[in-house]
């Protein structure tokens, strides 16, 4: 068993090893962000060596450490109770008493926020990245297929709608996603370093300057405040996810009405659908139904991240790292679904014959009540007209179905740039504080 950094003096062993009921759990989301820890603690460094805080050969040797062991390390072994016990076992195996000022004064609260903010950085750009690829998958979908089909409400047949109406529909959902994350990103925009425990980080640096390097906003808020956003952060993370696949479900479910063999307006891709392990006719969704399954599982995630934060004293609570987990959990999931929905939008297929004989001749009503309308009639009597060709059985004329189609280049390219202003910037503050970190390092080496 490795040795804990957290026992303190008042630690003793115990046989049923309690630690690892508050720790297996702990390692397994803690992988993902081992290299955001180690780039939390470079920025640290660089920050001490700058101010001269530790002694400058010490710090280039913790420093170079850090940079070697970057990128070497996907997974942590069960024996150790959390990312920073890891990186601190490794440094100091490599460097040995140089690693003791490794993280001076840090408290593992302000650690893991900010590995987890630049984690939920990256990865909601991901997210959003896969977003926009799902746009332009659907909107070739969109520039390929001409007719109508069925609008429903109710599970009923309600007006008819364009099939590119419907395809603008869905551009529309993810365009509206992509800005709600875009409204995340600016909450995760601050360094939550420097507010220790939550009563503020003792060691007196320039907590603005070491935020900068990380890509963060330095905010002069109460450290209290700051330490209170923790589960906050996996909350309003789990809530955008959340909504992001309430509407995919719905989306979903749309298509699994729409391609049943009674209708069979789509059709899906060979690989989104399983054959029946009995019945030899059959030919399941299962793709979209295991979407909207995990629609339902990000649901309960929030709740159980709310249930573990209400009612709380203001300070640190344990039971938020199980928030960390359904969290980081949820955004590797959402992005390998967007990924798979990107492609299956690609190879989608649509029979205009078939969607036009799904739609009831009574579904046109309302457009004949609108044509009456045009043509001079009140509104009531076009109404009324309408309903009594329906109860006579009388055919209501088919009249042409106007496409909506909001979503354009000029909004799809404003999308590109958002999205690749937000990878430039967080790819730029990582590139230049590896930089200031090698300078570092060569400063010593250059006195040697």
């Amino acid at each position: 068993m490795n040795r804990k950094l957290w026992q303190g003096g008042r630690a003793f062993k115990a046989g049923i090893e309690p630690n690892k009921i508050m720790s297996e759990d702990d390692v397994v989301p803690d992988s993902y962000l081992i290299d955001y820890e180690i780039l939390t603690l470079i920025a640290f460094q660089v920050e001490l060596f700058g101010e001269g805080k530790i002694e400058r050969k010490k710090s280039s040797a913790i420093i170079n450490c850090l940079l070697e062991i970057r990128g070497k390390y996907d997974s942590i072994p069960t024996d150790y109770e959390d990312v920073h016990s890891f990186v601190q076992n490794i440094v100091d195996k490599k460097i040995g008493e140089d690693a003791e000022n490794l993280r001076i004064l840090l408290s593992r609260n302000e650690e893991i926020h900010s590995d987890l903010r630049m984690f939920y950085r990256d990865h909601i750009i991901s997210i959003q990245e896969g977003l926009y690829s799902l746009i332009c998958s659907v909107k070739e979908m969109e520039s390929k297929f001409e007719g109508t089909l069925p609008g429903y409400t109710h599970y009923r047949q309600a007006m008819p709608v364009s099939v590119k109406t419907y395809a603008d529909f869905i551009a529309s959902v993810m365009e509206n996603k992509i800005y709600e994350f875009q409204g995340i990103l600016k909450d995760l925009s601050t360094s939550p370093l420097g507010y220790g425990s939550g009563f503020g980080n003792l060691l007196d640096i320039d907590w603005e300057n070491l935020a900068k390097s990380l890509g963060f906003n330095c905010s002069n808020s109460n450290p209290l405040f700051l330490a209170s956003q923790r589960p906050i952060d996996d909350f309003n993370i789990m809530a955008a996810l959340t909504a992001t696949m309430l509407d995919i479900s719905r989306i979903s479910q749309d298509l699994i009405f729409l391609t049943s063999e009674e209708l069979g307006i789509f059709t899906l891709p060979s690989d989104y659908v399983t054959g029946s392990s009995l019945m030899p006719n059959k030919m399941n969704p299962d793709f979209l139904e295991i979407v909207e399954g995990f629609a339902s599982t990000f649901a309960g995630n929030l709740a159980a991240i709310a249930s573990n934060t209400i009612n709380k004293l203001s300070g640190y609570h344990r039971e938020f790292q199980i928030g960390k987990k359904l969290t980081i959990d949820s955004i590797m999931k959402a992005e390998k679904i967007i990924a798979a929905l990107s492609d299956m939008f690609l190879r989608i297929s649509f029979d205009k014959e078939r969607a036009s004989k799904a739609i009831q001749n009574s579904t046109y009503a309302t457009n004949y009540a609108a044509e009456m309308v045009k043509s001079g009639n009140a509104w009531r009597d076009s109404y009324s007209e309408a309903g009594k060709k329906i109860a006579d059985s009388d055919k209501i004329p088919v009249s042409n179905v106007k496409s909506f189609v909001a979503i354009d280049k000029k909004r799809i390219d404003a999308l590109k740039f958002l999205i690749e202003e937000n990878r430039r910037n967080v790819n730029e503050s990582k590139e230049n504080l590896l930089r200031e970190a090698e300078k570092c390092a060569a400063q010593i080496q250059e006195t040697q």
